[in-house]
């Protein structure tokens, strides 16, 4: 048969009288005492019951009435100034003003008559209590309305914090959905904590905050959007906080954008937070958010905030509001795992992902598909202190003691790995781009920044900062390819510059873009988003990045598998590209008709016989006293990939790899002969563009044959055409 609607409740006794168990008349003047049932102890341990009363302001609390309760003239319930009253009994352990309700804790209840004559016991009451209704009173929303609540996303470096300096009324993101406001001139200093073991909640991370000279300092997450999320409600709020110092009383606020009353905060939950330890701070009671705001969507919100006295260090976590049922309801913190919290980060993330970057401004860095035309092994150059060399395409290697870097191509998969030939050497990787890339990376400053990607492997954990760079004027102005704009670096990598470059970054001053890598042999992303510059575009003309290093020891081998930087706020690996689309870019600064890794330094290694890539060009062949002659003709040289600028051409002897030297041969169809001549005596410079140069022989016989049978002339030769930034202007 069906079941009878739920919906229909059934009314409860409105006046409860007890009879006496003789003559079954009403027990007037009984006594009625309310004992633990379990562990039921001798003498038993009384147990509190509670009265219901309203207050002026028409809400209801509960207080405790006197056990054990004397019955009425008619047997009835009645309280201390004799008015008819119904009990409420609390079948827990602990009191209801606990911020985590205690496990079942049922009643032992007797009843005697006025002569204190035993007239009935019930046991186990209430009846039919289960762990099933161990739970907190039902609340309307399941769910924690803050994200990043354990704080395990951070916009700083993780574990090793930051400090920065604050002045008049500031707002600093320190977190994704977390901001710190500020008052007055000071410094704060924030950092991810990780949590020790057994810490209420168990956070995986807590935020320590702490300051120093501010008027006032808030943690803030703002609620955008949804202007009157929970008025009209009841919230019950929760959060962990310890003391570093002294004990600091901390409270967790709500805040409407704007109010038609004239109280504007609610304090959902407040407590103080000791040196002791973690403990857990929430609401004896569910706040009441009886305040309106007539801020409608999209511009209204809610603010949600900490007020911490100015000077104080204190660490916080597991920050909780829930909407519950009425002022008696209250829930402990629901955990959840860290993946979930960052999972629930997606709001933040979604706008920078729905236009997120593919791919990087920058060249040849992503190492394993680098061309390294000088060669993929570079031993330490003589170039130091402080001084700087091209080691691959479009990479320029700062060290700060004389041959203090050797550079490699790692055997696995090819990344680039610097090692260090002297202890504790310091080095940074540099690419300048050219002035059209450089004006499209000046102009994302201004629509809303740029961000960097690092991925890197080391033995040992290093500190590495990124920073970049612009500048009004061309790059090359006084460099050489033994230079670069960087001079010095301090201890955590970040350079000190020649005149004229100006540093463009990050927002929030959260300062450098400095990481502590972890020391690992495995692959580890390092991503910084945020560097902006609203006018730079105006003036500026070229561009520069810098990675650099802490000292290195001798024993640590840094591995770079790739660098990048992209439009918006979403640092990501470089898109995949094949190794000739990246050789074709890389030939836009240097080309080489030897294979890629056949060149160091532009110069090839004496006693190179490898022809692989050699060119040949027809000569003039005349027979002169009956000898057959070599002489001089016009010849062009039209380069694979349209250069940046005119570069600087050098030609080689592709037996030798001697410099301004080719290769000239007089043939027949049985022999020919050969001769190594100085280019620059025999040719000289007719015409030059990014697209090739020509050259015009000079009346000059270069090889005779010493018979008139040789029926042509020719020259081999290797070449280098030299357009990289900061080396030619």
């Amino acid at each position: 048969m069906p079941l009878p609607s739920s919906n229909y409740q059934a009314m409860f006794p409105l006046q409860e009288v007890i009879l006496g168990k003789d003559d079954g008349l009403p027990l007037a003047g009984g006594i009625v005492t309310f004992y633990a049932d379990s562990p039921r102890t001798t003498p038993p341990t009384k147990k509190f019951v509670y009265q219901q009363v309203q207050l002026p302001d028409n809400t209801y609390e509960f207080v405790v009435l006197n056990n054990p309760i004397t019955l009425s003239a008619i047997g009835s319930f009645m309280d201390d100034n004799g008015n008819d009253i119904i009990p409420f009994l609390y079948p827990y352990a602990g009191l209801p003003t606990d911020p985590v309700r205690g496990a079942i804790e049922l009643y032992y209840i007797t009843v005697q008559d006025s002569n204190g004559v035993a007239q009935f016991t019930r046991e186990a009451w209430p009846p039919n209590m289960s762990t099933s209704t161990n739970m907190p009173v039902a609340f309307q929303s399941p769910t924690n309305e803050l994200s990043n609540p354990q704080f395990s996303v951070v916009n700083f470096t993780p574990l090793t914090g930051y400090t920065f300096n604050v002045t008049g009324s500031q707002s600093t993101e320190i977190a994704p959905d977390w901001v710190v406001d500020t008052t007055g001139t000071g410094t704060v200093t924030v950092a991810q904590i990780v949590m020790p073991d057994k810490t209420p909640s168990n956070p995986p991370f807590a935020l320590q905050i702490s300051s120093t000279a501010v008027t006032t300092i808030q943690l803030r997450q703002r609620l955008t959007v949804s202007s009157r999320l929970l008025a009209g409600g009841y919230v019950s709020g929760t959060f962990i906080a310890k003391s570093v110092s002294a004990p600091v009383q901390l409270a967790l606020s709500y805040r409407p954008s704007t109010s038609t009353t004239s109280t504007l905060v609610v304090a959902i939950a407040s407590g103080t937070a000791t040196t002791a330890g973690f403990t857990t701070i929430a609401n004896s009671q569910a706040a009441t958010i009886n305040i309106s705001n007539f801020n409608s969507a999209p511009g209204g919100f809610i603010d949600i905030f900490f007020d911490i006295p100015s000077g104080a260090s204190v660490e916080i976590s597991s920050v909780q509001i829930v909407a519950v049922q009425n002022s008696e309801s209250s829930t402990q913190y629901m955990q959840q795992s860290n993946a979930r919290e960052i999972d629930h980060l997606y709001h933040y993330y979604n706008l920078p992902l729905q236009a997120k970057p593919i791919s990087s401004y920058l060249v040849g860095w992503d190492f394993p598909v680098n061309p390294a035309q000088f060669g993929a092994s570079i031993l330490p150059q003589n170039t130091g202190p402080n001084k700087s060399y091209y080691a691959w395409d479009q990479t320029i290697v700062f060290q700060s003691a004389t041959s203090g870097i050797t550079v490699t191509r790692d055997a696995e998969v090819g990344m680039m790995q610097l090692n260090a030939s002297v202890n504790n050497v310091q080095a940074a990787l540099i690419q300048y781009l050219d002035q059209a890339e450089a004006k499209a990376v000046l102009t994302q400053l201004a629509l809303g920044g740029v961000s960097v990607n690092v991925a890197m492997e080391e033995n040992t954990p290093q500190t590495m900062t990124v920073s970049l760079w612009w500048k009004a004027g061309a790059i090359g102005t006084g460099m050489t390819a033994n230079d670069s704009l960087v001079t010095a670096l301090d201890a955590n990598g970040h350079p000190s510059v020649t005149a004229g470059w100006t540093e463009i970054k990050l927002a929030s001053n959260l300062g450098n873009a400095t990481f502590k890598t972890v020391g690992t042999t495995s692959i580890t992303n390092y991503g910084f988003s945020g560097f902006v510059d609203p006018l730079a575009y105006v003036t500026g003309t070229s561009f520069a990045i810098v990675v650099g290093s802490s000292p290195i020891l001798l024993a640590n081998a840094i591995v770079f598998r790739s660098i990048s930087l992209v439009p918006g706020l979403i640092p990501t690996i470089p898109a995949p590209e094949d190794t000739d689309a990246v050789l074709r870019k890389c030939q836009k600064y240097f080309e080489t008709s030897y294979p890629s890794g056949g060149v160091n330094n532009a110069i090839p290694p004496v006693g190179s016989i490898n022809a692989a890539g050699a060119r040949s060009a027809t000569m003039l062949s005349l027979v002169l006293s009956g000898n057959a002659s070599a002489c001089a003709g016009p010849f062009g040289v039209e380069y694979r990939t349209i250069k940046r600028a005119n570069p600087s051409v050098v030609f080689y002897n592709i037996t030798t790899g001697g410099s301004n030297a080719v290769q000239v041969y007089l043939r027949n169809f049985q022999l020919s002969v050969q001769q190594t001549v100085v280019f620059s005596t025999f040719f000289v410079l007719l015409s030059a563009s990014a697209l090739g140069v020509s050259y015009q022989g000079l009346a000059s016989i270069m090889l005779q044959g010493g018979s008139a049978n040789f029926a042509g002339a020719n020259i081999l030769y290797q070449f280098s055409a030299d357009a990289r930034l900061g080396v030619i202007a």
